[in-house]
């Protein structure tokens, strides 16, 4: 796999009255905000080292730019499938912008001697960028490395890896593969992305929000496919196959009888999955959970009090925690070439649009 070092962009926070409000509006604006100065000339070719930093947790990458073709090829993994529409919406943006505003997040098998390296440099250069977003209580660290060594070094460290791993980001991924095909093979030929190792890569829960009919006795009928017992408070699953519920304002337990787990041990079964076929579909109806009105989603960075105000803005809803999926469950799947239930993973980091920029001549 070769990663390519590339001129970036980056926003010219003096100029920009309202940082979040900026960081918020560029994917959508960028043109705008270019013209009225609000980033900095490019940057020569360069690879860039990136941290964010979380209350005591730090994500440590590197952001350069793959060939898209990876893509195509495979050795760029995939477990979610893209929607048609969200395309047609990226690919408008990405033309009129003629520019990458957010990095695809990718991830691989922790490596000692990427890490080393990047560490080693960090510790003896000070960062040549940093946004401190206080509404989002992280704070964003970036080296520029455009000495022909590192540069060099980088590309060897990554060159014997053989896949990689999209954490978040499908549809910008899919959408340069697009323009790639379709309009100009000597642009859109590569997309910019930022590389975490799986150590520095957490996969949160994702939950779900469902409105029940009021003459359903949804206890009773969940009672068949769960050993259930009340909480005494909020608390999210810890465990694979063991669910928490949140109901006309009280919480369950649930683990899934013996009798309702598959038996094959050669397909990895997420909670998600059996949510969605036994309860959704066959008891509530719902086939399309990513369309259906009758089900939200709440990503793991809210808290058991946001779930509860959630539901408990309506007399009928009801809210399914599900534990998070393991890194291991996620490749594997990937590697098999199977697709995850929609809204099973929230990964952190996130990136930030506008916050590094690949324009594309």
């Amino acid at each position: 796999m070769i990663i390519k070092p590339f001129k970036a962009v980056f926003p010219n926070i003096n100029k920009i009255d309202s940082v979040e409000e900026f960081f918020n509006k560029v994917k959508e604006d960028y043109i705008t905000f270019n013209q009225k100065g609000y980033f900095h000339d490019p940057i020569d070719q360069a690879f860039f080292i990136y941290q964010i930093c979380q209350d005591e947790r730090k994500y440590t990458g590197i952001i350069g730019c793959l060939d898209v073709e990876g893509y195509s090829d495979g050795y760029i993994k995939k477990h979610e499938n893209t929607i048609s529409e969200k395309e047609d919406r990226q690919l408008q943006l990405l033309l009129h912008r003629k520019a990458a505003v957010k990095p695809v997040t990718l991830t691989y098998p922790s490596q000692s001697s990427i890490q080393t390296w990047i560490h080693t440099y960090i510790r003896k250069h000070p960062p040549t960028h940093t946004f401190d977003l206080q509404s989002k209580q992280k704070t964003h660290h970036i080296w520029a490395i455009k000495d022909t060594i590192s540069i060099n070094t980088i590309q060897q460290l990554f060159q014997k890896m053989e896949k990689v791993y999209i954490a978040d980001g499908h549809h910008r991924i899919a959408t340069t593969s697009i323009a790639f095909q379709k309009f100009n093979h000597h642009h859109y030929n590569c997309f910019l992305c930022a590389l975490f190792p799986t150590s520095d890569m957490d996969i949160l829960d994702y939950n779900r929000i469902l409105k029940i009919p009021l003459d359903l006795n949804f206890i009773d009928i969940l009672s068949h496919y769960f050993n259930m017992s009340i909480l005494p408070k909020g608390e999210k699953p810890k465990k694979k196959f063991e669910l928490s519920l949140y109901y006309r304002k009280q919480w369950f337990h649930l683990t899934w009888k013996k009798e309702i787990l598959p038996k094959s041990s050669s397909k990895i079964w997420l909670d998600a999955e059996l949510l969605n076929k036994i309860i959704l579909k066959d008891i509530l109806q719902i086939e399309n959970v990513r369309k259906d009105p009758r089900i939200s989603y709440i990503d793991g960075t809210k808290d058991i009090a946001a779930i509860e105000k959630k539901v408990n803005k309506s007399e009928n809803s009801a809210a399914f925690c599900l534990a998070a999926v393991q890194m291991e469950e996620l490749l594997r799947i990937a590697d098999a070439g199977e697709i995850l239930p929609p809204k099973s993973t929230w990964f952190e980091p996130r990136m930030v649009n506008g916050m590094v920029v690949l324009e594309y001549e």
